[in-house]
């Protein structure tokens, strides 16, 4: 998801600093000394942001490990990454289908599940009903069934 001016203003820079130096006014060298520091910048702009992300999920299951040890199973919805099995030392039950995760929520005994929060907003209306977040971090929470 990166704009099509940042992808291209390297190109652009190079080919500006090659046309200087073509002409003799500059030394190639610092073309591409800059070149490759706006590159080097993009590159940590937009990707430590998603290794941030990454780590999200480990902070989310590792701070509420008393109410996971604690519930009877354990489901991930539109979520399927096997750090969760790593951090919980738990089987994680895989739901894709909203009709599955509200049976899943209101069936006895304690029940848990992760999903991402934008998809938890878009479900809000019917999910309250049966179901209280435990947490929320970056962008990703915990659902308890009541």
């Amino acid at each position: 998801n990166v704009p099509l001016w940042v992808s291209i203003f390297p190109f652009w820079c190079l080919y500006l600093g090659l046309a200087i130096w073509i002409q003799k006014r500059i030394n190639p060298v610092y073309c591409i000394a800059v070149t490759m520091g706006y590159i080097l910048c993009m590159v940590v702009h937009f990707g430590f942001p998603e290794i941030a992300k990454r780590k999200s999920l480990r902070e989310l299951m590792v701070q509420n490990k008393t109410a996971l040890d604690q519930s009877d199973t354990i489901a991930s919805f539109y979520l399927n990454r096997p750090s969760m099995v790593f951090y919980t030392k738990r089987h994680i039950q895989t739901i894709a289908d909203v009709d599955h995760l509200y049976e899943y929520l209101s069936q006895p005994g304690q029940r848990v599940c992760i999903m991402k929060k934008d998809i938890y907003d878009s479900l809000l209306p019917n999910l309250g009903k049966v179901s209280v977040v435990i947490d929320e971090k970056y962008g990703r929470l915990i659902l308890k069934n009541i």
